[in-house]
This record gives C-alpha cells, structure tokens and sequence, in this order.
C-alpha cells in the first residue's frame, strides 16, 4: 500500500479502499490514528482542562489556592521564555520496582532560603513549559497533617508487553516523602524528601505491562511533620507508549507501521495489515477474527507463500466475509495455521482466490507443494477417487491439530450478471478426495489430503491431523474433560501476599484458597500482617482456656499432614503455653499440641502434624506478636477438573467429551457421540458447540463425533479422540496441570504425572522444574500416577515449565525405558488478589489511612476503614471485583469532607452490604445523596445477601444512579439491554429498594432465572443462580431487582 503525502507532526488519521483489475472498489476500511511520536494517555496532563481528569484523596480542593490544610489547586505560571534546560542537574534518586524502573532528576537546595534557586526555577521552568518557555499550569497540594494523602490518581489503557514512560516535572519542600505506584505495585518513593530541602526534578518512569486493560497509576504523599512544609508540585505530566511496532504492523494510535520485502513475522490485532514481498507469517492476536474483518479489518499477504496463523479457538468462515471471487477482506494468503480448537469454513471461490498457482515444473508460487501422485488411503468411510498431481492447480493448505475441523463448499455464485446468467452457474461442482501425499517444506514433512475441486482447478491441501468434510458442515472433538479428587500440596511463603506490613487484616484468603480467620469474640480481634516475609500474628488479648483465638482452613480437601516454622516476635509479655487444636468436621481431631513459644526468628520451632483434619486451631496463644512461616499443607480429596489431550490418560471416570461445529446444524440434524465404535446418545448442541457426559473406562476411549441427518444418516464425521489407550512397548508419559489461566504470585499449581502403564524407577530427581517458586515433593497416588506441587514465582510474569527427560524411568513389564514429556503454566504478579475482612492502615487519631489499590487479581475486600477517623479509599482496579462495606463505611460516604470513597474499577465488579457480627445491623445506602454518589464509582451489581445476622439492607436509588454507577461499554451481543447502564441488585427477603421515580419504570420481563441471566449476560454479575429477577426499563436504563427482596415506589 502506498499513502500519498508525508506523515506531519502529531495525529494523522488513514483509511484505504482496494480496487480490482475491474474497477470494482471495495468499501472505505477504517480509520487509523497514528502518531508520529509516542502519544500522551494522560487526560489533561498538563492540566489545562483545570481539575479535571484525575483523583485525589485526603486533599480537599481550593479554586483559589492559599497552601492551608490539606488541600490541592492549581497554579498559572506565566511565559518564561526559559527553552535551554540549566546545566548541573543530578540524579537525585533512581531504582527498579515490579515490571519497571525510574530515575529522579534535578537540583536540590537548602530550604533554609525558603525559595528556589535559579536554577531550580529554570529548571522547573523548561520542563513544565515542555521545552517552549511558554505560560503553564501547575498542580500544587499542602498535606499539612501526618499521614498520606493520595496528591493524584489515573487510569490508562495498556497492552500486554508493551512499555511505557511516565514522566511529569515536580517541585517539593521537603517534610515528607512522594512515592508512585503502577499497576497497583508497592509505592515507590520518586522523592525520599528532606525537611532540609528544596527539589525541582523531572521524573522518569518505565513500565513494561504484563496484562492489557486499564490500569492505576497513583501518586501519594507521606508526612512526617505537620505544618505547613509539605508541598508538593507536578506539570507537563505523560504517559506515552514507547514499544516499537513490528515491522508491518498497524497498531490504532501507535507507530506507523513498515515492512520489507524478506519473510517477515507479523501479528494481526486490526484495521489493515499488507506484508508486501516474501514469505510471511501473520500471527492473530485473538479468535475474534471474523469480527475484527467483518467490522472493515484487511489482511494482504502479498507476494510469496504467506501463511495467517489462527489464535486457537477461531472460528471463522470465509463464505461469510464475502461471495465475490476477487475483493475480500483476506487477500494473497496461500496458507491457513490452525492452533487447536478452530474451525474453517471456506468455498472453491476461496481457494480460488487466496491460493497461489503451481505449474508442476518447479516454478509459481506453490512450488514448494508440488507432487505427481497421490496414495489411495481411505478417510475414515470415504475412500479416495483416484490419483492427482499439483501440476496446473491453484493450491491452498490448510495446516492443524486434531482439534481442528474445515468444512467445504462448492463454487458459489460469483453475483455478477452477464447476459442474464449469473456469474458461475452450473459450476458448483463438489470436492473429491484423492488421496494423501507427503509434501516436505522447510525441512518438516507433513501428510495432506489432496481435495479436487470437479469444475474448477482448485486444490486443497489438508493436514492429516486436522479433520474435514465436503458436506458443507464440519464437527471436532475439541477437548476431554476428567473430574475426580487428587492430593495437592499447598504451600504459603508469604512473602507475596499483596498487602503491605502496615496493613491488619481480621480474616484474609490467600491466591491458594487458604482462609486465615480471626476467630475469638472478644471487642478487640486477633489481626494479622506481613512482615519480613512471615505472617505475623497481633495478639491483643489473652482468652480464656480452650478459646480459639484464630484458625487455619483450606477451602477445598482435607489436611493430611501439617508443618510450619513458628516463633515469637519479642516473648516479653509471654504468659501461657501456645495450644494447637486440630478439628475435622467441627469435631476435634487431635490436640492439645503445645507450642514452643520461646522460640526465635533466627531458631524457629517447626509444627509437623498428620492426621485427617480441616481446621487447624490456635489457642491460648500468649498476649504477644508471634510469626508462622513457610505453611505447607497436604490435602487429600481435593476436587479437580483437568482437560485430557488426545492420546493421554486420567485415573479420573467422570468426563465431559466437548466439540465444535463449523457451522450450526441444520434441521432436523444432530451430534451423536460414540466411543469404541458404541454410540453414547446425543450430545447436547448450543450453536456450534456441543457436549456430552460419559464415564471414562480405564481401559481406554475412542471418542467420534457424527452430525447426523434427520434420517439418521451420517452428514460428517470427527477425526477420533483417544483416551486411557494400553501402552506399548515403549512407555510413555501425559504431564498435565490443573491452572486453566495465568495464576498470581504464590498460587500452588498442581502437575500430575501419568503413565500409560505401571513404572518403576521414577522419583523427584527425575523431574526438572523451570522458572518455578516453591516445589513440594512428589507423591505416588498408584503405579501409573504421581502428583508435585509448584508454586508460581512471588514477582514477575512468565511461564513456569515441568519436564521429565527420556529414559527416566522404566516400564514395570519389560524395562524398556521410558519417552519424557513436559508441561507448562502462566504466571503473572499482577493478577495476586486481595481477599480479606478487616481494616487497612495502623494510623489513629486524625491520620489518613492509606488508600488501598489492588492489582489485576479478582478482588474481594471487606470492612476496610472500621476506624472513626481518617480518610477510606479503594481502588479495586481490573477483575471482578467485591467490596464488602459496613454502617459505619456508609456514614463516611455521605461525609463531603473527611469522606470515603470505594471504586470498583474496571471489570464487572460488586458493592455488597457487610455485617460480620452476631447482631444483627441494619444498613441503609441512598445513591441519591449527591455525596455518596460521588463517592461510589464503578459497580455494576449491589447485594444485600452478604447482611449477616439478620440485618436488611435498604437501597435507595434513581435513573440517574444507575447511569453514574458503572464504566462498562455496551456489550452489542445482548441486544435490547445496554450494559454501560445496567444495575443488579441481589436481595433477601425483608430488604427493600426504594425506586425514586418508580412510576417511570416499565416491567420488560418478570421471573427470569439467575441461571438464564448469568448465562446472557455473564457469571461476573452474580445473579443468584437459583433466584428469579424483574427486569425494569426506564428511558435505556435497565434495573434487575432479585425478587426476593421488596420495592417500594417514591
């Protein structure tokens, strides 16, 4: 593609249309904006758009800025004409936290002149006019009270590995300490501060995203000392993404793209895309390419055999995206890649226009697929037609897993009229197997079946692995599920839960499912902290004999064994021995077992326990600060679900045999499943997927899928499925694990190890474990099956790897020695959730309590900010989230100073009403209070369930409410509701909602299920499966109240 004209400076939109040798143009594609230079995500960063864009907490703002208080402005600097920055300037201060680094720039003076120096202001000068020397605007805030105050927050888009510079100028006076947090990392001070000193500085900060979506970037201040030294000043702020595109990549808003005539590596994420010469790879980002082309996207190969290599799970039909032989919106792409899970639906018209041409003689483009014959193997039932050769074909392969599928079509009707006959008629025609042959390119032979289009010279070649029908239609057998209960080591090192140490929590829930529960009565709990990489234990009270102060429970199995380090912090006001109950089903299980609790950080004592128990109980525990490291817990009867791959094998009996469709049948057609040639019924069909249950045989599984006609004729078939087969001479070896997405730090995934007969010789040195945290040891379950626990790595993103090497271990019949396998898991830091009750900071008094930011996890936080004083703030950030809130949170929201304030973030997240204690408590949340609903941000569902002992919660709430609750887009598949104001309230019975307006209110659908609406619209939402819900509809506003609860019209 060529553009005529020069790419200026800043924002340059483009858009294109394809013309062919007849003059047809296709439709306008879409528009790109690409930047010349990296572009600022910032809104408003230079805050000339006033106070607007960003947050605060703990500042209250002043139009006319006057420095008293904790409060924040913002301040007009006249045109300097200062555009050459000062020499002299030093590095200040510099370091590295998760996924990036920084470096702080500047001049330091003394703060006994109590103004800048020249310097100081000309640095601060250039930097915040950009270079220019013109007028300027500067954010300026006083923290005057100790504590920290959040001076500025926002939330930017980022791309998964994709890096990022922050930078912004600022100017301090000491008294206290700035740090910044991204992505919800442990605040880093950019400015350590020094009552002693002045700083004008510019500050750089790299961040390379693990995870695409929105993320926080935050701002605090620390002071040390009250008054009125605790200034802090910032302008000419950006966020701009730094990553060089690839070459030949067109990314919305970032570089322009380039690419070369050499055979080049491509990724696809939209828009258009043309790789000239060579032969290239163009690698889809993700599976929804039949939308991202639908809604205008453009793929040109170019010259050379260029292969488009499918996300797996694709789902795609050419036939669809276009009839007409020459315009479509993939172009000059020879060959297809599927990854597993895909299906590709395409016509002779297709081939006819993507593929390339081959003589037969060594030259055209195929050439490299040229044969002269073909073998006359049978396909399953459809026997070959005779031989063929490449010579004179327009060849298209199609290259794949067993889990992929591609259905055929003939020639299809071109739509152009000549004479009165429609282009192509009586040219359908059908395809004819003829065959297979093995076709080396690049050193890698592959066998295909030859497909012969009858009136055309079109020709397919497929894959032998990937399966194929000339019916029109096409069904696979994606995948096998197996569920049973395993044994799985869990283990806790807590030095990566995401709380920091000044943080107490009653309860918390580790990323493993670990509750650590604060269990005594008494007015003053029990709390846990972080510290130096143990969990420390506050323990305020000593109860009486035999009370639990606080427990250890697994969500999932039963305990087995038991060991942790255990010690005290001080033993200064030790007083009593430390008692250990274990219990099993409320019923004690072994105890008392007494405690060492003299022992010290640098000796600890170590608790080792077996048995069958669930909860580990702490009592009579000294009135003192102990620690608890390295928890490892042995569970037994652990539920498990774990996806089987063709050819391996599960002790497991339960399954799930799962599928796609090429297309959805049609009537009167259905999906029969067999297995060793015995049918097992018919698979239940939702559009183009299906699945069936089956008890899986130990002796092994051979699963085919059918469509089957009304007259119960075979349409087409799946290629087989095998499962649990008998081994062979040879052993072998299937590694899987039970992580079915990228875990967060410290989350214990569990490898299984299974052989295809009985071993001998197999142990824990066999297996080498790569890029891993914490390793249990490995435990044999049966002769055939042995299990090792990993925990992911406590910082970082990658991915985590087991393998076992060949000749490892020997079978038990034969010695033969055995062939080696490996597995492998995602990690990433950033999705570590918080989940705990209690409350958040040590400060008392007046203090502000540090507001909390949590990463990409799935959150869940309840009851932060129990105190009467100080400032409540949470960010919940990406996930679905909960945030949990108590009466007295709900006294804050209203507060217009001195307030709290609670975000869900991005993501479908939940408000819920909190009521832990024993008595019952009502609460009550108006979101017509002009405060509170300035101070609630980013909920999409409100529940009233989680009210414990017998409390109501009452919702009071208006259209306008719903509109300002949620950031969600619309999501255009749910047709009739718009998601972006969309509201879910989950009640019991004797909760109320009171519906301001309420007469403006229609009733769209009564009695709907939580299951059919979880289904519609998605689980994050949190329909009460088994409840039944009113949709109301006022103006595009859509409300779904849980009919259990009452509404009241005001």
């Amino acid at each position: 593609m060529s553009v005529l004209g020069t790419d200026g400076g800043g924002a340059n939109q483009y858009a294109a249309k394809q013309q062919d040798a007849l003059g047809n143009l296709s439709k306008l594609s879409n528009t790109y904006t690409v930047n010349s230079s990296g572009a600022n995500q910032l809104v408003n960063g230079d805050f000339a758009d006033g106070a607007t864009g960003f947050t605060t907490s703990g500042l209250t703002y002043q139009a006319n800025y006057n420095g008293a208080g904790n409060t924040y402005g913002l301040s007009n600097y006249a045109s300097t004409g200062v555009t050459t920055a000062p020499a002299g300037a030093t590095t200040l201060s510099s370091g590295t936290f998760a996924n990036g680094s920084f470096i702080t720039t500047g001049f330091t003076s003394p703060k006994s002149g109590g103004v800048y120096t020249t310097s100081q202001s000309q640095y601060l000068n250039y930097h915040g006019s950009n270079g220019t020397g013109d007028a300027y605007k500067v954010y300026v805030s006083s923290a005057d009270a100790v504590g920290t105050v959040t001076t500025w927050a926002q939330n930017v888009n980022v791309i998964a590995g994709h890096t990022y510079n922050f930078t912004f100028t600022e100017g301090s006076n000491g008294g206290g300490t700035n740090y910044f947090s991204i992505a919800g990392s442990t605040p880093v001070a950019w400015d350590p501060g020094n009552t002693a000193k002045i700083v004008t500085a510019t500050v750089n900060i790299t961040y390379t995203a693990t995870s695409t979506g929105s993320i926080p970037i935050v701002l605090t201040h620390q002071s040390t000392v009250s008054g009125g030294s605790n200034d802090t000043r910032l302008a000419n702020m950006k966020f701009v993404d730094v990553t060089s595109a690839p070459d030949g990549s067109l990314v919305a808003d970032t570089f322009m793209p380039g690419t070369t005539g050499d055979n080049t590596a491509l990724v696809y994420t939209g828009g258009s895309m043309a790789s000239i010469d060579g032969n290239d790879t163009i690698t889809v980002q993700d599976n929804d390419l039949q939308a991202t082309l639908a809604a205008g996207g453009f793929i040109n190969g170019g010259a050379g055999v260029d292969t488009l290599m499918l996300a797996a799970g694709t789902n795609l039909n050419l036939e669809t995206l276009a009839t007409n032989q020459t315009v479509k919106p993939i172009q000059e792409v020879e060959v297809f890649q599927m990854q597993g899970g895909s299906t590709l639906t395409l016509s002779a018209n297709d081939v006819l226009s993507l593929g390339g041409n081959n003589t037969g003689n060594g030259t055209g483009t195929m050439a490299a697929y040229n044969f002269t014959s073909t073998t006359q193997t049978a396909f399953g039932t459809v026997s070959a037609t005779g031989t063929t050769s490449s010579t004179g074909k327009v060849q298209l392969v199609i290259n794949g897993t067993n889990t992929d599928v591609v259905a055929l079509d003939g020639l299809n009707l071109d739509g152009v009229t000549t004479n009165g006959t429609v282009g192509n008629s009586g040219l359908a025609g059908q395809w004819d197997y003829k065959g297979t042959t093995d076709i080396t390119v690049g050193g890698v032979t592959t066998t295909y079946r030859v497909y012969n289009h009858s009136t055309t010279s079109a020709q397919l070649l497929v894959d032998s692995d990937v399966g194929s029908s000339t019916s029109g239609n096409a069904v696979a057998i994606t995948n096998v599920q197996a569920s049973g209960e395993t044994t799985k080591v869990l283990m806790e090192t807590f030095d990566n839960l995401p709380y920091k140490s000044t943080e107490s929590m009653w309860d918390f829930t580790t990323a493993n499912g670990i509750q650590f529960q604060s269990q005594f009565g008494g007015s003053i709990l029990p709390t846990f902290t972080q510290v130096n990489d143990r969990l420390v234990i506050n323990n305020a009270t000593l109860p009486s004999t035999n009370t639990s102060q606080w427990a250890i429970m697994p969500w999932n199995g039963t305990i087995e064994n038991a060991t942790f380090d255990y010690n005290g912090i001080n033993n200064s006001t030790a007083s009593g021995t430390a008692v250990v109950r274990l219990y099993n089903n409320s019923a004690l299980a072994a105890g008392p077992l007494n405690l060492a609790n003299n022992a010290l950080p640098s000796d600890p004592a170590t608790f080792n326990q077996s048995g069958a128990f669930d909860e580990i109980s702490f009592q009579n525990m000294p009135k003192d600060q102990y620690a608890i490291d390295d928890l490892k817990l042995t569970m037994t009867g652990v539920a498990e679900t774990v996806d089987l791959a063709n050819g391996s094998g599960t002790r497991h009996t339960t399954g799930v045999v799962s599928g796609t469709l090429a297309k959805a049948l049609s009537a009167g057609e259905y999906i029969e499943v067999f297995s060793n040639g015995v049918s097992l019924g018919q698979a239940a069909v939702n559009g183009t997927t299906w699945s069936i249950a089956d008890t899986i045989a130990a002796g092994g599984e051979n699963y085919t899928a059918k469509i089957m006609s009304s007259s119960a004729a075979e349409v087409a078939s799946s290629m087989n499925y095998a499962i649990n087969q008998a081994g062979g001479a040879v052993p072998r070896l299937t590694i899987t694990n039970d992580a079915s997405e990228p875990v967060s730090a410290g989350k214990t995934v569990n490898y299984t190890f299974r052989f295809d007969q009985a071993v001998t010789g197999f142990d824990a040195s066999d297996v080498t474990v790569t890029n891993g945290g914490t390793v249990s040891g490995l435990i044999k379950l049966d002769d055939q099956t042995w299990v090792m626990s990993v925990n992911a790595p406590s910082t970082g993103a990658g991915t985590t790897t087991v393998s076992v090497a060949d000749g490892s271990y020997n079978a038990t019949n034969g010695g033969a020695a055995g062939l080696g396998a490996s597995d492998s898991h995602a990690f990433d830091a950033a999705l570590t959730p918080y989940s705990f009750d209690g409350y958040k900071g040590s400060n008392t008094g007046s203090a502000a309590i540090d507001p909390l930011y949590t990463g990409a996890g799935d959150d869940w936080v309840t009851a932060v900010g129990t105190k009467n004083t100080g400032v409540e703030y949470i960010n919940t950030g990406a996930g679905s989230d909960t945030i949990q809130i108590m009466g007295n949170n709900l006294t804050k929201l209203a507060l217009a100073a001195g307030f709290a304030e609670f975000d869900g973030g991005d993501g479908i997240d939940r408000l819920g009403f909190y009521n832990g204690g024993t008595v019952a408590a009502n609460i009550t949340l108006d979101l017509t209070n002009v405060n509170v609903a300035n101070h609630l941000h980013n909920f999409e569902t409100i529940d009233m369930t989680q009210n414990g002992a017998g409390g109501t919660g009452t919702l009071k709430l208006d259209r306008n409410a719903i509109i300002n609750l949620s950031d969600l887009l619309d999501n255009t598949a749910t047709s009739g509701v718009d998601e972006s104001q969309m509201l879910v309230v989950n009640g019991k019975a004797g909760d109320k909602v009171q519906l301001v307006g309420g007469a403006n209110w229609t009733n769209v659908a009564t009695g709907l299920t939580g299951e059919l609406l979880n289904s519609t619209y998605g689980a994050d939402y949190k329909f009460t499966s088994t409840d039944r819900y009113t949709q109301m509809s006022n103006n595009g506003v859509t409300l779904f109240l849980d009919d259990d609860l009452t509404r009241s019209n005001l």
